[in-house]
Parts: C-alpha cells; sequence; structure tokens
C-alpha cells in the first residue's frame, strides 16, 4: 500500500548549495567514539545494509515517489573523522502526482552517493549526510523523457538520520529525522523536499559478524 502525506516544510538553504550549517552548539557536535565488541575500531571498516521497507522522496506539496526495495550499499567508515563513504540504490520506484500514480514518471531505479558523519545531540546518536567528496548533489532522479516533471532532476542538500547504534549489537536501524531538528535542507530539482525511510546496517570486512555500537 502506497502512503501519502503533506510533507514536512524544511528550512534554509541546502547545506552544500547555500553553504549554510546544521543549527546545533558546538556541544552538540561531540565526537562519538566507534566501537567493536567494546573496543575501539582499529582500521578502516566495509559496512553494508539494506532497508527496511519503502523509502519515500516526497518533492514539493504534491509528488511523492514511493521505492520498495532493497538497499544496495557498502559503507567505508573513515577513522578518526567517523565518516562514511556510500552508495545507494532504490529500484521499483512509482511517482505520485496529487496521490495518483504517473506512470511516464517513474524512475527504473535511484542511485545515490554521499559522505556522512556520525555526530551526537542530546543523548542520542545521528549521521548527517551530505554529497561525496567533490560532487555537488547526492544524486540525480530520472524520471524519464515524457514525464511532466522533466526529464530528470538533481538531488542536492542534505539529511539527517538517527540510529539506535548506543548499545552493541551485530545490526543497527537508522531512521530519517525530522527536517525541522537541525534545520537541514533536501531539494529535487527547485522543489523542497523530504526523505523518510529505515535501514539496517551490519559490519561486512575484516569485523564481520561482530557487534558494534558508537557512544558518547
Amino acid at each position: 500500500m502506497i502512503h501519502t502525506r503533506t510533507p514536512i516544510r524544511v528550512f534554509g538553504a541546502a547545506i552544500l548549495a547555500g553553504l549554510a550549517v546544521l543549527s546545533f552548539t558546538a556541544a552538540a557536535q561531540a565526537e562519538p567514539l566507534f566501537l567493536v565488541n567494546g573496543s575501539p575500531l582499529e582500521s578502516n571498516e566495509e559496512m553494508a545494509g539494506e532497508l527496511g521497507g519503502p523509502w519515500l522522496f516526497y518533492i514539493g506539496n504534491n509528488v511523492v515517489t514511493h521505492c520498495a526495495t532493497r538497499l544496495t550499499v557498502i559503507l567505508y567508515t573513515l577513522l578518526f573523522l567517523l565518516e562514511i563513504d556510500e552508495g545507494y540504490k532504490y529500484e521499483k520506484c512509482v511517482t505520485l502526482i496529487k496521490e495518483v500514480e504517473a506512470e511516464s514518471c517513474n524512475p527504473a531505479e535511484i542511485s545515490l552517493s554521499s559522505k556522512s558523519h556520525f555526530f551526537l545531540h542530546e543523548g542520542a546518536t545521528y549521521l548527517l549526510v551530505e554529497p561525496a567528496e567533490g560532487s555537488e548533489n547526492l544524486g540525480i532522479i530520472n524520471f524519464g523523457e515524457e514525464c511532466a516533471l522533466g526529464e530528470e532532476a538533481q538531488v542536492t542538500g542534505s539529511y539527517v538520520m538517527e540510529c539506535d547504534c548506543e548499545s552493541e549489537a551485530l545490526a543497527h536501524t537508522f531512521t530519517t529525522a525530522s527536517a525541522e531538528l537541525f534545520g537541514d535542507a533536501l531539494k529535487v530539482g527547485s522543489q523542497a523536499a523530504e526523505m523518510s525511510g529505515t535501514g539496517t546496517v551490519q559490519l561486512a570486512g575484516a569485523n564481520a559478524g561482530q557487534k558494534w555500537s558508537v557512544i558518547g
């Protein structure tokens, strides 16, 4: 079943496109510690994950692209900075315009690339997702030549995900956080946008099958 709702409005310009910053204090940016079996991670580590259900791209007031698929992702954790280079691919996507499917606007797939950075805020662990190094966007949505929205649109800006990473576990769930929490801004083309969904991530390199956590 495809769900629609009125998107939460995001505030400010896109972090990279508009050179804005997250609106939290220096204390909220305290560096967390990445642990494997209770010990600090000592080398770069691969991670892998999959979607925990459909992902929704809310575009402006009237457009929703709904992707019901597993997530293909390889994450490389960069030590000390606690950054992650990521690649995502969403498939089986359906675009709704005013709650009606627009078949000519259904993307074959949506591929996004990003870098992310763990940070702590009020006792919780978050991940700031921004365009990959050297890129001005997270990716491009190809709607198709006959789509009334245009053939393609760049996905720009940033978004934040919350992680249940504080306790050791083999896998942790990441959930998109409200854009109102940090004032992050995401756009698809010229339209304000929001992403909504969850993903589960586990270690997939030398520490595959081991428990991990991120703590303050």
